[in-house]
């Protein structure tokens, strides 16, 4: 089976939870509503197809392989030296920037609650790796990287939502 032909099941499953379960409640609660709830759902799908997926393909290999614990050193590939290291903190903390932003657009959200959310979404991941692929494995660093993620998408949010009042108020003085 091709390496691409793996996902298949798996945007499939997606698609149906997404019609099924989301799109029929979202729908009644305006256009803005659907698109930023379907934006963090697609983007929730990728966060999935780069970490854990496929899924719907492995489900019958659950428990036929021994699981592997959390590693709880702290940047310990960094530490020790190991390639790409640097790499796997950049792009963990860029994967989670998308999150941190979209939670308070779709939902009043402060600080706390968007590093909570971060912090227990990447936990959910780290832990569920190792019980889908055999070859992964869940590593604290992850953990760090993601929320760190997190709340520089949620100072974002605060940059941009304070230049667009700006910009109103501007807007509001110039037709006054």
């Amino acid at each position: 089976m091709d390496f691409n032909e793996l996902f298949y099941a798996d945007f499939f499953v997606a698609a149906i939870i997404y019609i099924m379960l989301f799109w029929f409640f979202w729908r009644k609660k305006g256009i803005k509503r659907i698109f930023l709830n379907t934006l963090l759902y697609i983007y929730i799908t990728l966060v999935f197809m780069v970490t854990v997926m496929p899924v719907v393909e492995n489900i019958k290999y659950i428990g036929t392989f021994e699981y592997r614990w959390m590693r709880l050193v702290p940047f310990d590939d960094y530490n020790c030296g190991r390639d790409q290291a640097v790499r796997q903190i950049i792009l963990n903390t860029f994967m989670f920037m998308p999150f941190g932003f979209l939670l308070p657009l779709i939902r009043k959200h402060n600080f706390f609650s968007v590093t909570l959310l971060s912090f227990l979404f990447s936990v959910f991941i780290e832990v569920f790796q190792p019980l889908i692929i055999s070859v992964r494995y869940s590593d604290i660093t992850d953990v760090i990287t993601n929320t760190l993620g997190g709340i520089l998408g949620y100072l974002c949010y605060l940059l941009l939502m304070k230049i667009i009042k700006r910009e109103k108020k501007n807007l509001t003085e110039l037709k006054a």
